[in-house]
């Protein structure tokens, strides 16, 4: 399975992240204002039954959400600092649309989602 870098347009912004608190809901989403010095479509291979991790860090670089969207490596300050609590519901989506270069490149296009409680 081939999938977009995230350090071209195409894989860029891609992160969706949902928290519920106390019946709130609030949204989380990489900025999609981003600047590339060169903007090529590149992709990653995952080989069959391999597993790759991706850190999320929502008080880190270029992440919109609390009424605020961070430039890149930009951290939150003190007072809008984002957190998981005990009974969060948290849900995760990685939304990825088509293209002309996905289709003619053999990448991954579509969304998938995720879902926990946290204890």
């Amino acid at each position: 399975m081939r999938i977009w870098l995230d350090s071209n347009s195409w894989g860029a912004a891609r992160w969706r992240v949902l928290r519920v608190r106390k019946g709130e809901l609030d949204t989380f989403f990489q900025n999609p204002n981003q600047d590339f010095t060169r903007n090529i479509p590149s992709f990653r291979e995952i080989a069959g039954g391999e597993r790759i991790e991706q850190k999320l860090d929502l008080n880190g670089g270029n992440w919109c959400g609390l009424g605020h969207c961070g430039e890149y490596n930009e951290r939150r300050s003190g007072g809008e600092k984002m957190n998981f609590q005990s009974s969060d519901t948290v849900a995760v989506l990685y939304d990825v649309p088509r293209s002309d270069e996905a289709a003619k490149m053999g990448v991954w296009y579509g969304v998938a989602a995720a879902f926990v409680v946290v204890p």
